[in-house]
């Protein structure tokens, strides 16, 4: 609607980056308020590649679907 210039980035990068910048944070500080509602971290091996977040992944629920 011409409200802002046209070199905004979109909405959905805006977003993204928030979310990067949120739950990096969450990462790094072991303090951080949101830190209770993570899976607890799991430690790997050295020589692994590296993963996005090193916390624990719960189980598959192959249950939860309609057939």
């Amino acid at each position: 609607m011409g409200y802002l210039p046209s070199s905004t980035p979109d909405v959905e990068d805006l977003v993204h980056a928030a979310e990067d910048c949120l739950l990096g944070a969450v990462v790094v500080n072991s303090n951080h308020v949101l830190r209770l509602l993570f899976p607890p971290i799991l430690v790997r091996r050295p020589g692994l590649r590296p993963r996005p977040h090193d916390f624990t992944l719960p189980l598959k629920d192959d249950y939860n679907f309609i057939p």
